[in-house]
């Protein structure tokens, strides 16, 4: 059994480091002059967009005094919970939206929350399958639909959700 606690929300990166400047009374200047990461980094970290690689990690470390690896761990999470929400979000407008207006959304989500929309992908389609299977079951359960047909409803949707992609 799995007793690992799973939150259904993260705060941004950025806002543990705001806490831990202040905590330590460094500026956002001086962590910038002293880390040699540059301002418009850190304002992209602080305004929540998960970028935080290896490098800026390390230069977090030396100033902070705080693992590289808690930057990057705590990072992957956020962009972890973004790429689950955008894909949640985007599974459940999927219904009522042409396939322009998604390929759009995935794009302008993904540039809005600063993640990558090929690391969207595997979320997206988690999300998609989700709902199309509670969609589906729905309509068996109602009675529109046997479950064989609501089960091939569920196998087209998913292979068109798919080509999509």
């Amino acid at each position: 059994m799995d007793n690992k606690y799973k939150p259904n929300s993260t705060s941004p990166t950025g806002e543990t480091l705001v806490d831990i400047l202040k905590e330590q009374n460094i500026s956002k200047i001086d962590l910038c002059d002293r880390s040699g990461i540059s301002p418009s980094v850190i304002c992209d970290i602080i305004q929540g967009k998960p970028i935080i690689d290896k490098e800026i990690a390390q230069k977090l470390e030396v100033v902070l005094n705080i693992s590289a690896d808690f930057w990057i761990k705590r990072d992957a999470r956020y962009k972890e919970y973004i790429l689950q929400k955008i894909a949640k979000d985007i599974a459940q407008k999927i219904s009522t939206t042409d396939t322009i207006s998604i390929a759009k959304l995935c794009d302008e989500q993904c540039k809005d929350n600063g993640v990558d929309y090929n690391e969207l992908y595997p979320f997206l389609i988690k999300e998609t399958n989700a709902m199309i299977r509670r969609n589906v079951l729905k309509l068996a359960l109602w009675g529109i639909v046997t479950i064989s047909l609501a089960y091939m409803l569920y196998e087209l949707v998913a292979l068109i959700i798919g080509e999509l992609l």
